[in-house]
């Protein structure tokens, strides 16, 4: 008897403490004009489990495993599904497309974007056996490698990276017509676009 009375006043003490908080942050944010951050709702998550479980465990076993199993499914299907536009495995594809098309000759690699994501482009050419002679990125990690801004190439490769979320930066439409209008396209991996001039 004691066990269920613990079980009751757990789930109540969770649901209390749940209620409290969300009514703090309303009034936080609502009547104080506060900020609404997510990371406010952390401290819920603890009550919310333990409300779950001790809701959960009132349930016949099979029901319960049933339940579990399908909540696993229904998480799992979109893990294994999930797919980045600017993943490796499209980077990689990108590159030795290009590669293929440049052949042996010298290349310098640009992009509008300078952004982290678009940034492991020239580790991958020097990788894959193949290092631009200049870069994007040179201003910003030329202390790992010493570019020739001198040097001639023969082939320019242009790296087109458009925003997912948001807005793309002033010029970009106007920098990816002009690319469009005066190269070659060399293909679409994922959400780059790649062109040979």
């Amino acid at each position: 008897m004691k066990k269920k009375d613990d079980g009751q006043r757990l789930l109540f003490l969770s649901a209390l403490f749940m209620l409290v908080h969300f009514t703090a942050i309303s009034l936080y944010t609502y009547l104080f004009q506060g900020e609404m951050a997510e990371y406010y709702l952390l401290p819920v998550f603890v009550f919310f489990f333990i409300s779950l479980s001790q809701t959960l465990i009132k349930l016949p076993k099979y029901l319960l495993w049933l339940s579990l199993i399908f909540f696993a499914y229904i998480n799992i299907q979109p893990l294994m599904t999930a797919e980045n536009p600017y993943g490796l495995n499209a980077k990689k594809k990108a590159v030795k497309t290009a590669l293929a098309a440049i052949d042996t000759l010298s290349f310098s690699l640009e992009s509008f974007q300078t952004c982290w994501y678009s940034g492991g482009y020239r580790y991958l050419f020097t990788r894959a056996g193949r290092e631009p002679v200049r870069s994007y990125m040179d201003q910003y990690l030329s202390e790992y490698y010493t570019p020739d801004p001198n040097k001639e190439t023969d082939r320019e490769l242009i790296i087109l990276t458009p925003e997912l979320v948001g807005e793309n930066p002033a010029g970009y439409e106007a920098y990816r017509r002009q690319v469009i209008s005066t190269s070659e396209h060399l293909g679409t991996f994922g959400a780059m676009e790649v062109y040979l001039r």
